[in-house]
């Protein structure tokens, strides 16, 4: 992920990794969790960084042939706003409706 941001810095592009939908930081993420996996179970360093960099190409490498993508945020919809209530809304007495 470093050289790749460094690449997009020195070409004055867009960084790739906050692209909405990119797979960056999902393949970062399975390499990371690959080696910690293997430490735990023993695993050399060696090994270990070895499946973790295989692991990390292999999702990047897919995911540009087959153009796999995350789904873009969206505004969840259905979610009742609260409505704001003003401190002079809350006088008088305790037993009148109120619309909250």
């Amino acid at each position: 992920m470093g050289g790749g941001v460094i690449r997009d810095i020195l070409l004055n592009t867009p960084i790739a990794v906050m692209h909405v939908g990119s797979l960056y930081a999902v393949a970062a993420a399975s390499g990371t969790l690959i080696f910690v996996i293997l430490r735990a179970l023993g695993n050399s360093v060696d090994v270990s960084a070895v499946a973790c960099v295989a692991v990390t190409a292999a999702i990047r490498i897919l995911a540009v042939r087959f153009h796999w993508s995350l789904p873009e945020q969206r505004v969840i919809r259905g979610i009742r706003q609260p409505k704001l209530v003003r401190p002079a809304d809350l006088t008088g007495p305790i037993d009148t409706p109120r619309d909250l």
